[in-house]
């Protein structure tokens, strides 16, 4: 809702710079910049619990990752470190309770979506 009123208050202020003849194609060329620069996701990472994008550096994005299986966006560091440890908890066997929990989220998204390598 916040992206739609920005783009749209943007649109009417090139809107109002514009002769009436070249105004349509030079907005559809506007949305489509601005739509570009917003092309970011929206929220917290699940992970860390941080922004993905933060409001004040919104020019500095993190790389993110999309899970396919449920679209949600992560850190690419916070979803590859949590797969890292997922995979050595499985491996070695670190204690019983982290490698009980490692079962049981491995391939699951906070969101409790399945996936697996192919989706990472």
């Amino acid at each position: 809702q916040h992206r739609q009123k920005h783009l749209l208050n943007h649109i009417q202020t090139k809107a109002n710079e514009l002769s009436p003849g070249l105004m349509l194609v030079a907005l559809c060329e506007e949305a489509v910049e601005k739509l570009s620069d917003m092309n970011h996701p929206d929220g917290d990472c699940p992970l860390c619990l941080f922004p993905l994008v933060t409001e004040e550096h919104q020019s500095e994005t993190l790389p993110f990752m999309k899970l396919m299986s449920c679209f949600h966006c992560f850190h690419s560091e916070c979803i590859i470190r949590w797969w890292n440890w997922l995979e050595s908890s499985k491996q070695t066997g670190s204690s019983k309770s982290d490698n009980a929990t490692a079962r049981r989220n491995r391939g699951m998204c906070n969101c409790k979506v399945a996936f697996d390598d192919r989706h990472v």
